[in-house]
């Protein structure tokens, strides 16, 4: 399955992912916030959330703000993933998962990304240790380790294999002096091929 999100292109067999953000019962829920997918890669479970921007650690109640909201997101998702797993809203949400991920026993080890399109490397750890700091506690009642959490921008998530292309920061920073919204969304979906 193919889809797009903050200006990069995704990639995963079907039967390796769980739309979680489109899914049928995080609609329904109020307050729930979720990644935009947990996939299986490499027999493990990774949660994947994908920005288009996010604010730099010198602009601290901003930075807190969205650093807050992306542990919600990462917590809410690992939370109904095994809700929906274990059928603790019926049968039914089970058929949205891929047929891989509807066979993970559980017990494999989680990775979650934080992918943020155009994000300057010197700002990635910054980020990363706001959200180890955040996530601490949950990490501990997981049995996840702090490392397990990656903070990547387009380049390194294109080089793993995360992405299969994004659109170029230079067309978009171009693109921000003189076009609506709307208009770049669709220029990079059109450069994106989707």
């Amino acid at each position: 399955m193919e889809f797009y999100e903050s200006y990069m292109k995704f990639h995963f067999a079907d039967e390796d992912l769980y739309r979680i953000e489109e899914s049928e019962l995080q609609r329904s829920l109020k307050g729930v916030k979720t990644c935009e997918c947990v996939a299986k890669m490499n027999g493990r479970i990774a949660l994947v959330e994908a920005k288009s921007s996010a604010p730099r650690p010198d602009n601290k109640m901003d930075f807190d703000a969205f650093t807050d909201s992306i542990m919600q997101k990462f917590v809410d998702t690992l939370l109904l993933f095994n809700a929906v797993k274990l059928q603790r809203h019926g049968d039914s949400p089970l058929d949205e998962l891929g047929s891989n991920v509807k066979a993970l026993r559980g017990d494999e080890d989680y990775v979650l990304y934080l992918i943020i399109h155009g994000h300057k490397e010197e700002w990635l750890m910054h980020m990363m240790e706001a959200l180890q700091l955040k996530l601490n506690h949950f990490f501990t009642l997981w049995h996840i380790s702090p490392t397990a959490l990656k903070a990547i921008n387009q380049e390194e998530a294109k080089r793993i294999g995360l992405i299969d292309d994004f659109f170029p920061l230079e067309r978009l920073t171009q693109l921000k002096a003189s076009k609506s919204p709307m208009e770049i969304e669709k220029e990079a979906r059109e450069y994106l091929s989707l």
